[in-house]
């Protein structure tokens, strides 16, 4: 992450920007669930679209 997009996440503005360290380690933790979260979506949409890829070929096969 850059310097100047952290520097953009507080919203208290000023000169002075301070993050604490526990703070740091919640966004960490939270980015990082949010990322697996979305691979998962897109292996769920992966499987779900090989799945519907793979029925229309048997379907088309057997006609």
């Amino acid at each position: 992450m850059s310097r100047t997009h952290l520097y953009e996440l507080p919203d208290s503005g000023g000169r002075d920007r301070r993050i604490r360290m526990c703070d740091l380690a919640a966004f960490e933790v939270q980015r990082d669930g949010d990322r697996c979260e979305l691979a998962e979506r897109f292996t769920r949409q992966s499987k779900t679209t090989v799945g519907a890829i793979d029925e229309v070929v048997v379907s088309a096969a057997s006609t």
